[in-house]
């Protein structure tokens, strides 16, 4: 069986919190801590969609450890600047949220989501 398959079809149940012990489980069968090269973005966007599973079942702390943790091994900069302002801003990290999310404005002046976030009144992300 596949384990990131057994972990999407727990998160679709509604349970993130089983999914997210599945990838950790996963993560145990590995034999080096760091993927070889040709597998280094698949294991980064599965440690992005575990930390996203942490998220959304409510352990916003344990997420951005998690987050922080892992960042040598996440290929994806830009997805992990995004959840990590996602996480800041949910923990009422506001001042270090509106940072990044200037940072990520510089990179795309464009992007709706980023404009928004100065739209609101301060302190509603």
């Amino acid at each position: 069986m596949n384990w990131i398959g057994f972990a999407v079809a727990h998160h679709l149940n509604s349970n993130g919190a089983k999914a997210v012990e599945i990838l950790e489980a996963f993560e145990g069968t590995l034999e080096d801590d760091y993927p070889p090269d040709n597998e280094r973005c698949e294991h980064g966007e599965m440690l992005l969609y575990k930390i996203s599973l942490l998220e959304e079942s409510g352990f916003l702390e344990r997420a951005l450890e998690e987050l922080y943790k892992e960042e040598p091994k996440i290929v994806d900069k830009l997805t992990y600047k995004e959840q990590e302002v996602s996480l800041l801003v949910k923990l009422g990290c506001l001042e270090e949220g509106a940072n990044i999310y200037k940072a990520l404005l510089t990179m795309n002046p464009d992007k709706y989501r980023y404009l928004s976030v100065f739209h609101h009144p301060a302190g509603q992300f």
